[in-house]
């Protein structure tokens, strides 16, 4: 995965926020090879706009309410990777006409050519290309996402054996699940992806000696706060639709 920002880079745009540099800049001694991205990876969202000021562990940060009152959007052509857990704020309306505990709702929604769900205890040291799962065993533990979707996505490619690749594994996933992964949004499969049309590789979803992944416990579920067209996250489209809902006899 490769993007522009060196590691550690910071750079500060006119207005002192932070901002990735141009990849222009790079490549411009002898010898070198301008840099590009591939993906886009998405780390660090736990908290996307908190009810309420929250504070690290440690004091080290106070993510402040207010900074993204009508939430966020990702959105790229490229793949996309989303670490850990993201928008925990959020507390999903499991029902249409029940209001959660403490309800809160923050709109998120991650737009790419494909989506892949990595777990909060994700490393790359354990995911170097070309080497089998069991040899460098990557097991997540229990990962929270709450946000909406709009991603390509590949169809089952069952005459070679894997299964992994169809609309019931919309998102990616390239770990050796053995615990729950908890979705709650919208998932909005939109078109074939372009850039990443390899499957995860599985086969046998993550037998030993496999590249792939296996399946976790899904605990997915629509968010009902999305009935509400003010909920939409930040550049959501919007389309008339038009459905059959009854059929009925002359």
């Amino acid at each position: 995965m490769r993007s522009c920002r060196r590691p550690w880079a910071r750079s500060l745009g006119p207005s002192g926020r932070f901002q990735i540099p141009l990849c222009s800049i790079y490549g411009r001694n002898a010898g070198q090879v301008g840099a590009f991205p591939s993906v886009v990876r998405v780390i660090n969202a736990a908290r996307v706009n908190p009810k309420t000021n929250v504070t690290t562990a440690g004091g080290a940060l106070t993510i402040q309410n207010g900074v993204l009152p009508k939430g966020l959007t990702i959105a790229t052509n490229l793949p996309m990777y989303v670490l850990g857990d993201v928008n925990l704020d959020t507390t999903p309306k499991l029902a249409p006409n029940v209001t959660p505990a403490n309800d809160y709702f923050v709109p998120v929604l991650l737009a790419a050519d494909r989506i892949t769900r990595h777990s909060n205890a994700w490393t790359d040291a354990n995911a170097r290309w070309g080497l089998p799962m069991a040899t460098l065993v990557r097991t997540p533990t229990l990962t929270r996402h709450h946000f909406e979707v709009f991603s390509g996505w590949v169809q089952s490619d069952k005459a070679n054996g894997y299964h992994d690749d169809g609309i019931e594994n919309f998102m990616k996933y390239n770990e050796r699940w053995n615990v729950e992964a908890h979705y709650a949004g919208s998932m909005v499969a939109g078109f074939a992806s372009v850039y990443e049309l390899a499957g995860s590789g599985s086969n046998g979803h993550g037998n030993p000696g496999s590249y792939g992944f296996s399946a976790p416990t899904r605990v997915e579920t629509y968010d009902f706060h999305l009935d509400l067209p003010e909920n939409q996250p930040p550049g959501a489209p919007i389309y008339n639709v038009q459905g059959i809902f009854l059929w009925q006899a002359e």
